[in-house]
This record gives structure tokens, sequence and C-alpha cells, in this order.
């Protein structure tokens, strides 16, 4: 069966390799046969092989090769790509817009009726994500094992997620927002957490 690759190769489109990394080295190998010929045989009863149309685009995303399963990408792959480092958001106005966003659609103060309350939530956010980011690097937040633990944009976004989501269903107005930010800050911060860690960061999440 051709799969998304060969379909975009086909039709001319963009495609996104997620998490490349964790692909096999056999795969990864014959992709390198792809930038230098615009084409992949496909192994098939035919013998078929495939040029890639007009306006085809290879785009690929990994995270750094220091956890599980992830590796460095060989060198002949490498050097056929642009690539771009991206590092983790910390700057507290991205993460006030980012967190106002999340939880009411709008990117800035008085956007759509969004004001200065909205904005002080979106604050409290940042200063509670950074807070915790802080708390972690220093080694004073400590997983379910024992092991010091890493927060990420993704910990903030599954907060932010499951506050959104809930906010509707406890009561309405600001006092329910926060309170659903309230819970999502325990789910995504508190849980992975020991039992002396998570009560530091159920305080910290009652300070905002």
């Amino acid at each position: 069966l051709e799969g998304a690759l060969i379909t975009a190769m086909r039709q001319g489109h963009w495609i996104l390799l997620d998490e490349i990394n964790l692909a096999p080295v056999e795969v990864l190998e014959r992709l390198v046969g792809l930038f230098d010929d615009r084409r992949l045989s496909l192994g098939n009863a035919h013998g078929e092989t495939v040029f890639y149309a007009e306006g085809f685009s290879l785009f690929a995303a990994m995270n750094p090769p220091n956890d599980v399963g992830k590796r460095h990408l060989p060198v002949a792959l490498t050097s056929r790509f642009t690539e771009f480092y991206v590092s983790d958001c910390s700057d507290f106005e991205d993460l006030v817009v980012l967190s106002m966003k999340r939880m009411f659609g709008v990117d800035r103060q008085n956007d759509r009726g969004c004001g200065k309350a909205e904005r002080a939530m979106g604050q409290d956010v940042a200063e509670f994500y950074l807070t915790c980011r802080e708390l972690a690097a220093c080694g004073d937040l400590l997983d379910g094992t024992g092991k010091k633990i890493r927060f990420s944009l993704r910990s903030l976004s599954r907060m932010l997620d499951f506050a959104s989501g809930i906010s509707r269903y406890i009561t309405v107005g600001l006092s329910g927002q926060r309170r659903a930010l309230y819970e999502g800050a325990i789910l995504a911060f508190g849980t992975p957490l020991t039992a002396e860690c998570r009560h530091r960061i159920i305080g910290l999440a009652r300070e905002k």
C-alpha cells in the first residue's frame, strides 16, 4: 500500500515527517536517494519508481536525541536538510499571549472583548509556569521515582487544554475559569510528582 509520502510525491504536496529520529536507520537511508535522484523505488512486484512532482517539499521535525529511542540522524541525511533549532519558549509576554489564546481564543488585551481581568489571568499562568520550570531545573521537584523532573510547553499546553475544556462545567465567569486553571495545574504539574513536591505545586497554584 502506498503511504502518505508516495501520495505527496505523486501529487506535488508538502509533507511533514514528525519525530523523524525515531525512524529505523533503513528508512532514513532510503530518504537520501529521494533527495539525490528526485525519486524512490517502491520495491513492489512491478519494480516501479516514483519521481516527485513539482511543488513537492519534505519537512521533518524532531526532539533532541537525549530521550529513549531518539537518536542522531545520519550525517548523509542531515546534510540534505536546512536545519533550524527552536528553543523552548520562556519569554514572559509570549507565555501570556499563549495562555490567553488557549483559554479565551484571543491574542492580546482588548481583542474581541478580552480585558484586564483576562490578561491578569494570563500573567498568573505565565508566572506559575516559569516558577515550576525554575523549581524543576534546580532539582527541587522530583517525580514518583525520585528523579529530577522537567517541565516544558507540553506541560503548560496540557494544563490549558484541560482548563479550557472543563471551565464551562464549573461555574460561569472568570471565577470558574480560575478554578479550572487550578485543577489543570494540579493535573499537568502535580500528578507526576512525589507527595511532598505535589504539595508545593498545590500551594503555588493556590497563590495564583
